[in-house]
């Protein structure tokens, strides 16, 4: 198990338990999602699909730029 998977799960016990609020849980993990897509990792099906489902106007808007400053 990597590390990021160790802090998606525990993310997702401490929103179970309402230990985390469900918008916070969401949006730390948008950000540890799109970090690792930035870093190059390679995300998951399930991964991919919970960012395009969650991913507000100004993530894609960040998305974009770096992108395009990088020349992609």
């Amino acid at each position: 198990m990597s590390a990021c998977d160790c802090v998606c799960v525990q993310l997702q016990r401490d929103a179970k338990i309402d230990k985390l609020a469900h918008d916070a849980y969401v949006e730390q993990s948008l950000e540890i999602l799109a970090a690792l897509r930035k870093l190059g990792d390679t995300l998951r099906p399930e991964e991919e699909a919970f960012l395009a489902r969650h991913a507000t106007d100004s993530l894609r808007l960040f998305e974009k730029v770096d992108q395009q400053q990088l020349g992609e």
